[in-house]
């Protein structure tokens, strides 16, 4: 038997669950969560994410919240350690100081030595510069190797 993945959620994951069910994203998120759901994979988020979704309105927080509640994951705190490496992502200029919070999550998923970290932020994440980026930021700190990739490459057709 196989392991199963060790996937980071980030914030724009669990908030597409919440979208017009006419959008792609929608469909691809559904269809993830609902193999969340079953367990297929061993989900990780950061405290990062619970703080982001706080800051919803009070409608959508409690959705999204509600949502969180139908999986099991593993909850990342920000140490030091994570600390360092977001502001290493910055210094080497792979995201800028406005993206810190992105600088985080990947932080958290290379600490929390997670397989993938999931993403719809197809601007800032999940693109071949931050992905060749993150890959150096692993090797230099001696964590196995992360990807970025939106949930729809997780789905085979």
């Amino acid at each position: 038997m196989s392991e199963k993945l060790k996937l980071y959620l980030d914030t724009s994951v669990i908030s597409h669950l919440d979208q017009p069910d006419k959008d792609i994203e929608y469909r691809y998120t559904h269809e993830f969560w609902d193999r969340a759901k079953a367990g297929e994979y061993d989900i990780y988020i950061s405290a990062g994410v619970i703080d982001e979704i706080k800051k919803c309105d009070e409608v959508k927080k409690q959705i999204l919240l509600d949502y969180l509640d139908e999986i099991y994951f593993n909850e990342i705190e920000i140490t030091p350690e994570i600390s360092i490496i977001a502001d290493s992502i910055i210094e080497r200029e792979i995201l800028t100081k406005k993206s810190i919070e992105d600088c985080r999550h990947i932080a958290a998923a290379v600490v929390g030595e997670c397989d993938y970290l999931l993403s719809w932020n197809m601007k800032h994440l999940c693109n071949i510069f931050t992905n060749d980026g993150v890959r150096h930021i692993t090797m230099d700190y001696g964590y196995k190797e992360l990807q970025i990739i939106p949930p729809s490459m997780l789905l085979r057709k």
